[in-house]
């Protein structure tokens, strides 16, 4: 393993299940949550960031008109691209 010289140290959390982030998969869509409340919400079609919260605010921009059943590509939010290494 590599060592990392500015390697962030780990968060402990308390033991109470209530105060860890969770993660809920429904249908297509994982939801991220963390004990603040701040959350994410991911489409597994098209691998799509379509909300991130935090504070209480929403700051990701969906349109009216995003179709959001897996038959046409999502109309705003964060596409998630990943590296194809062969």
């Amino acid at each position: 393993m590599v060592d990392r010289p500015h390697k962030p140290s780990s968060i402990s959390a308390p033991p109470n299940d209530q105060h860890q982030a969770s993660v809920d998969v429904t249908g297509d869509h994982v939801t991220a949550k963390l004990p603040s409340g701040d959350s994410c919400e991911v489409s597994l079609h098209g691998a799509t960031v379509t909300s991130w919260k935090s504070g209480g605010r929403e700051h990701l921009w969906l349109s009216a008109n995003a179709v959001m059943d897996g038959s046409k590509a999502i109309r705003g939010g964060v596409p998630v691209c990943f590296p194809v290494c062969h």
